[in-house]
C-alpha cells in the first residue's frame, strides 16, 4: 500500500505540473509492468496470491490487482485533467482481457511490439481482447548484423519500412486494415552508446556490439551465436560519430532515416502499389 500511495502521489503531482503544457498529447501508464504481474520478468509476490495454488489462478489474480490499479489512476487523472486522454502502457496484448473487464477509464492502449518484419494481427487482435485505440510505444529495428557481426543498414531500412507500411494501414483514416491505429513512436532517433553495460561509466563512449537479448522475429541475424541478435546500442536511425561538432558527437543519418523520410513524404500513394521497393540484400 505504501508503495502504491508513492506513486500514485508521484503521477498526480506530475499531471499537475504539466497538464497545459500545450506538447502534451496523452498519458500513459505503465512500461511493459505487465510483464511482471503475469510473472514473465521479476514478478512481485503477495501474501493473497501465493495461497493460490493454480500458477494461473496466480498470475490472474496479480494482474486484477495491477490493471484495477492502473483504472484508479486513470480516473483520478480525469478528474484532474478532463482534457487529455489516459492510455494503458502495455507489453504486447498479454493481460489484456483481464484490463478489458477492471479499466473502463482507459481511453486507449499503448503498445510496445518488436516482432521484426510483421505486426501480424495484433491490430484486429486488439479489437477482440480490449476495444480500444492503439498507439504502438515503441518498436523498431537495430542496425547491427550479430550473425555477420558487422553493421548492417540494409537490414534496420527493410523492417522499419515494413513496419511502418503496416501501421499505415491500420490507421483511422485508413481505407484497408483495421482503423484502430492512432499512430506510433520509433525506437529510436539517436543510437545509445550507453546502453549496454549502462552502470559502466567507460563503456558510454564505446560503441558496444554485444547483444542484450534474443527475438527470433528478426530472422536475419537470429543465427548469431546463442541466438543473441538485439543489439540495443544500434537502433538509433541516425548514428553517432567519435567526431565531435561543438563538443558533440556528429549525428549521421543511417539509410533508415532516408526510406523513411521518403516513406512519410506520400505514405498513401506508396501503399497502393503494395510491394516493397527493394529487398534486403547482406551488406
Amino acid at each position: 500500500e505504501r508503495f502504491r500511495d508513492k506513486i500514485k502521489k508521484e503521477v498526480l503531482e506530475m499531471v499537475n505540473l504539466y497538464k497545459d503544457e500545450p506538447g502534451v498529447l496523452f498519458w500513459i501508464l505503465g512500461n511493459e509492468n505487465n510483464y511482471s504481474c503475469l510473472g514473465t520478468v521479476n514478478p512481485w509476490p503477495l501474501p493473497e496470491t501465493e495461497k493460490e495454488l493454480s500458477p494461473q489462478k496466480e498470475r490472474m489474480m496479480r494482474a486484477k490487482i495491477y490493471y484495477s490499479y492502473v483504472n484508479e489512476l486513470a480516473k483520478l487523472i480525469h478528474q484532474i485533467d478532463p482534457q487529455h486522454p489516459v492510455a494503458l502502457g502495455n507489453g504486447e496484448l498479454l493481460g489484456l482481457d483481464v484490463a478489458n473487464q477492471v479499466c473502463p477509464d482507459i481511453d486507449l492502449v499503448a503498445c510496445i511490439i518488436y516482432r521484426g518484419k510483421s505486426f501480424g494481427n495484433i491490430f484486429n487482435s486488439l479489437k477482440a481482447t480490449f476495444n480500444r485505440p492503439v498507439v504502438i510505444s515503441e518498436f523498431g529495428a537495430d542496425s547491427y548484423n550479430a550473425y555477420l557481426a558487422k553493421e548492417d543498414q540494409n537490414m534496420q531500412a527493410f523492417y522499419l519500412e515494413s513496419q511502418w507500411r503496416q501501421i499505415y494501414e491500420n490507421l483511422a483514416k485508413s481505407k484497408e486494415g483495421a482503423g484502430n491505429c492512432l499512430g506510433a513512436t520509433l525506437f529510436e532517433w539517436t543510437d545509445e552508446w550507453w546502453k549496454y553495460n549502462s552502470y559502466d561509466p567507460q563503456g558510454w563512449s564505446v560503441h558496444n556490439t554485444e547483444a542484450g537479448w534474443s527475438n527470433p522475429s528478426y530472422y536475419l541475424d537470429i543465427q548469431a551465436p546463442r541466438n543473441m541478435n538485439m543489439n540495443e546500442e544500434w537502433f538509433g536511425i541516425v548514428a553517432l560519430s567519435p567526431e565531435l561538432e561543438n563538443g558533440i558527437n556528429k549525428r549521421i543519418p543511417k539509410k533508415a532515416y532516408y526510406v523513411i523520410r521518403e516513406f512519410w513524404q506520400n505514405p498513401f500513394a506508396k501503399l497502393k502499389g503494395k510491394k516493397v521497393k527493394w529487398i534486403y540484400s547482406k551488406p
